[in-house]
């Protein structure tokens, strides 16, 4: 039965990414939400309908009309990061530390992986928003990042490998996409015989808002590879490879050809964050005050024909070789076997050509959700959220979740909630705020996965507002 130290697995196993993306730019994916306000955060997104400022805007415009909104809200900024990856588990980390692996365990650890293991960052800065009454608008800035690593490169750590065997993986990285997102919304009140047609369906419905928004997407970089392979072959003392990588891609940071240059990619200063992409959305929504004590809201937001990428667009080819690199004492580990040669020699390049322009999708959300009322300081929150298509951050699966807020002393918000599905799968969130009205400041954090053995990823957010 094979047996692997953790230690020097894990020694190995970033030499041996580190040797097979060094001279790699590592694709990632990049998406867009602006949803996840700090007081949505903190309720892992089970805002309802319990959001009454700026932070209802993006949740659904038609929240904008709704009883017990603020008058005047003005958001000075806020910050909202969150990381989690399915290579290793807190519960599982500490289990190994100092123990050795059988081969069970290493086989259960590679059918957790799927095809390939993904290390996920997001990160969100909302830098202006005004609301004023029913109305509003801001802007919000997003990088979301993805790198993927393929299972078979940890089976290889885990199991050992065959010499004179070539390896061969097409699995790291999917895209890059980097965008700002200027918003505008309104939400207006449904005459009062809409209201009364419902009241005679036995429906019961106070008062019912409609809601829309416009979107304007300002598209900064995009890198989706087209095609990529790594090869790489053990000896007996090391090993060699190569990379080859194509992208189609927008917005390099002033990237222009020079056919005079032994770097096709020349920096120019005055043309650095320019605009590389373009394009508007729509938000539809509706929300409905009932006799129960509840509210509801449904909506189809980022109605949109997609980003149009007009901009130092490119197709880029990435390639990079590695000759003898020893890493023989990590990959036997033997911790008696005699020292290898560590020299190497590596070399890469960049190719570029210019391209036509091309569209990437904005995936429609289909979103609804509830809050009911406990008293005057607690409130209860559900939310269900399906992505129509992939695109901009978004996965396909649905996520629902579930959150609470209870407001201490009336000026300190308590909020805590979980959800499964979407993106990232299970989230636990806590946060709190200290509302003065004049001033607003708010801080969550929140983890991937539930249990503390379950954990993979972590996340915090802050922010301050005005709001009256």
């Amino acid at each position: 039965m094979s047996r692997t130290p953790m230690t020097q697995l894990t020694l190995a196993l970033l030499l041996a990414t580190g040797i097979l993306v060094s001279d790699l730019a590592l694709p990632t994916t990049v998406g867009a939400q602006g949803t996840y306000s700090v007081a949505g955060y903190s309720m892992a997104g089970a805002r309802g309908t319990a959001l009454k400022d700026i932070d209802a805007a993006l949740v659904n415009p038609a929240i904008l009309g709704l009883p017990g909104r603020r008058t005047f809200s003005l958001r000075l900024f806020s910050l909202n990061t969150h990381v989690d990856q399915n290579i290793m588990s807190l519960g599982r980390w500490n289990r190994w530390q100092g123990e050795f692996l059988d081969a069970a365990e290493k086989e259960s650890y590679l059918n957790s992986l799927g095809d390939a293991a993904n290390i996920r960052l997001q990160a969100e800065i909302a830098t202006f928003g005004l609301q004023l009454g029913r109305f509003a608008l801001g802007a919000y800035h997003v990088v979301d990042a993805e790198a993927r690593v393929p299972t078979d490169l940890f089976d290889i750590v885990l199991n050992g490998n065959q010499l004179d065997r070539t390896y061969h993986f097409g699995e790291f990285g999917v895209a890059t996409e980097a965008v700002s997102v200027f918003h505008a919304s309104y939400a207006f009140r449904f005459p009062a015989a809409i209201d009364t047609l419902l009241k005679l369906m036995v429906l019961p419905v106070k008062e019912i808002w409609g809601g829309i928004g416009i979107k304007y997407y300002m598209g900064h970089l995009y890198m989706g590879v087209d095609e990529g392979t790594i090869d790489f072959t053990f000896g007996e003392s090391g090993i060699w490879g190569n990379a080859d990588y194509l992208y189609h891609s927008a917005g390099i940071p002033g990237a222009e050809l020079d056919s005079e240059s032994d770097d096709p990619l020349i920096m120019r200063d005055d043309t650095f964050g320019a605009s590389a992409g373009s394009g508007f959305g729509i938000d539809l929504g509706i929300a409905a005050v009932i006799d129960t004590g509840f509210t509801f809201h449904a909506g189809l937001l980022n109605l949109s024909p997609g980003i149009k990428w007009d901009n130092s667009t490119y197709n880029v080819r990435l390639t990079a070789t590695a000759d003898t690199i020893g890493i023989g004492t990590f990959m036997t580990f033997d911790e008696d076997a005699d020292a290898v040669d560590t020299d190497s020699l590596t070399s890469s390049d960049v190719e570029l050509e210019r391209i036509d322009s091309f569209h990437t999708p904005v995936p429609v959300i289909l979103r609804f959700g509830t809050t009911y009322k406990v008293g005057r300081n607690l409130s209860l929150n559900a939310e269900f959220e399906q992505a129509l298509s992939r695109g901009l951050g978004y996965r396909t699966v649905p996520r629902v979740a579930f959150g609470f807020e209870y407001r201490l002393l009336n000026v300190i918000p308590i909020r805590a909630g979980m959800s499964l599905g979407g993106r990232h799968g299970m989230i636990g969130a806590f946060g709190f705020g200290l509302d003065l009205r004049a001033f607003v400041f708010e801080i969550a954090v929140a983890n991937t996965g539930l249990t503390p053995g379950g954990i993979r990823g972590f996340g915090i957010a802050t922010g301050l507002k005005m709001s009256f």
